[in-house]
């Protein structure tokens, strides 16, 4: 999302300038791509384009720190295009119910749409928990974009299928819905500061989401 406008307060200017505000977001940066504790290069092909993986038949053979290397990177790597495709799914969606919104009852039924959609959201969540095992890094950059996603997905369930949930369906989503945002809040907050209109976003989901689980299920809610 781009956001015209945004004045120098917004992303730190001079005016009340909190040196140990930005020294803080630029370590959560920093640490926000850590792997394990270890800082990989973005793509597998990079790293070797750089010449600092080598086969394990060359000279550098059993090397295990290479190798620790080699396996942080892909498991960044697969993440990335596990997100890329599960992204594409979503929009498939989202284009699907905005072009059949005015006979919606009738088209989900037999598109299997909202079957899709559900399968999508629970993939979001299995992803994000095995993501987080993986890279060993609960504020990792990656699961900051896996969890906006499941958000998303749930938000499109909520929203586009409401008529086919059952109550128990409805709250299940829900307590869902609410780790994920909070986590997401966390982390955008380590980064970008309080103030920052992701943030404020993410704030607004959060109260959102509460309110809705009070609204079905209050017990749920405080369990």
């Amino acid at each position: 999302v781009t956001f015209n406008g945004i004045s120098d307060d917004d992303v730190g200017g001079t005016k009340d300038y909190d040196y140990d505000d930005q020294t803080n977001r630029r370590r959560a940066i920093y640490a926000s791509e850590l792997v394990n504790g270890e800082f990989p290069d973005s793509s597998l092909e990079e790293h070797k384009a750089m010449g600092t993986i080598n086969n394990t038949t060359n000279s550098n053979n059993g090397n295990s720190k290479d190798q620790d290397e080699e396996e942080d990177v892909t498991v960044t790597s697969n993440i990335e295009k596990s997100l890329d495709d599960l992204e594409e799914m979503l929009q498939e969606l989202q284009h699907i119910f905005q072009n059949t919104k005015g006979a919606l009852n009738q088209a989900l039924p037999s598109s299997g749409a909202f079957e899709r959609a559900a399968a999508l959201e629970l993939t979001f969540g299995e992803l994000v928990t095995a993501s987080r095992s993986s890279l060993g890094n609960d504020h990792h950059i990656l699961l900051s974009r896996c969890r906006r996603m499941h958000l998303d997905s749930i938000e499109l369930v909520l929203s586009k299928c409401s008529d086919f949930l059952t109550e128990k369906q409805s709250v299940e989503l829900m307590a869902r819905f609410l780790p994920t945002v909070q986590m997401l809040l966390e982390s955008q907050k380590r980064r970008l500061g309080s103030h920052h209109t992701h943030v404020a976003a993410t704030y607004h989901d959060f109260s959102m989401g509460i309110q809705s689980l009070l609204s079905l299920s209050s017990r749920r809610l405080l369990s």
